[in-house]
């Protein structure tokens, strides 16, 4: 399957695929040069008699298969070579990613700190403000609790007095409403005479 796939040109590489794929090519290059020269070095060494076109076929034959392996040999190379530089360029980017992804996590694990710093902050506030307000409300039980007849008396006198006043304030606002109305009728009702200088 690794090789069907390497011989396709699918996006999968395998290394075991580029090797299948070489060790066969080369063996099937190795006997057919083997036969070849077997041929020919038995036309030549032999009682057999070839043919001129039988020995330039098999000397044609040996130069092809030369070339064959020569190409063969080349062409594995550079898709060796190319296939080194792919991986040397995803080896960059994987590194890349990496640094960037650090770059981010140490910018977030900082954040986190400053949160963490705020919180320890915030909650000794809250722990002060609850004391104090634990504070505050015994000192308003005490004070409620001590208090005589005569203090409440004079308390809600306080507070009688307060209203009485805040209602005569109100009053004498409503007073002063009503004269500024009064005024604004009478001029309406008398046209004054504006001297034009």
């Amino acid at each position: 399957m690794a090789s069907r796939n390497a011989l396709s040109g699918s996006s999968t590489f395998t290394w075991k695929g580029l090797e299948e794929r070489a060790v066969a090519s080369l063996v099937t290059i190795f006997c057919l040069v083997t036969l070849g020269r077997r041929l020919y070095n038995l036309t030549r060494t032999s009682r057999v008699k070839a043919s001129r076109s039988a020995k330039s076929f098999l000397n044609c034959f040996s130069m092809t298969l030369s070339k064959a392996v020569v190409s063969t040999q080349s062409t594995g190379q550079k898709e060796i070579q190319t296939l080194e530089k792919t991986i040397k360029l995803n080896e960059n980017m994987h590194k890349r990613k990496v640094s960037d992804k650090k770059r981010i996590l140490d910018r977030l694990n900082g954040l986190i700190r400053d949160k963490e710093y705020e919180c320890t902050v915030l909650d000794s506030e809250l722990k002060e403000l609850a004391v104090s307000l634990v504070e505050r409300q015994q000192i308003q039980e005490a004070c409620v609790a001590d208090m005589t007849p005569a203090a409440t008396q004079r308390m809600k006198d306080i507070v009688a007095r307060r209203k009485l006043v805040d209602l005569a304030k109100s009053q004498s606002q409503e007073v002063a409403v009503l004269r500024a109305e009064v005024e604004r009728l009478r001029m309406k009702t008398f046209p004054a005479l504006v001297q034009n200088n």
